[in-house]
């Protein structure tokens, strides 16, 4: 019987929400402040409109603070791209506000993409040497090498 790749979506989704202290470990160690728990959210974005493009994430957490965490393994290269993350950024952050609430009351949002060689090896985004931006509410940063 073959094993299943902890890389493999389900794998990877099922190890990190059924053990939720070393999800918050792992955002620990990427955040480097301490993580007292992570509130599993559901994965999939609703979509606004009927031609919406859908978004159904690995791992959507919401941290004690209000930031929320989108948590991704990306072993396909074709799926390796900082625009598509900036776009799942972006869908979550807007959920973070409705009607008639202050913009002040958005909170921060942080994806954390992991990711097997092979995939940021073959991304044609991997010329991209650095982007990041940073702003009083939130951070973005991409990092190829």
């Amino acid at each position: 019987m073959a094993l299943l790749h902890p890389t493999e979506d389900i794998v990877f989704k099922l190890f990190f929400t059924r053990n939720p202290r070393l999800l918050c470990s792992l955002i620990e160690e990427v955040l480097r402040r301490p993580i007292a728990s992570a509130a599993v959210q559901s994965a999939a974005l609703e979509l606004a409109f009927a031609d919406d493009r859908g978004v159904l994430l690995d791992i959507l957490v919401e941290l004690p603070d209000g930031t929320r965490v989108n948590v991704e393994m990306q072993c396909d290269p074709r799926g390796f791209t900082p625009e598509r993350w900036l776009y799942h950024w972006a869908r979550i952050f807007a959920k973070g506000i409705e009607r008639g609430d202050e913009f002040t009351d958005l909170t921060p949002v942080v994806c954390i993409v992991l990711s097997t060689p092979n995939a940021a090896a073959a991304s044609t985004s991997t010329t991209r040497s650095a982007k990041s931006s940073d702003t009083r509410r939130s951070r973005t940063c991409w990092r190829s090498t």
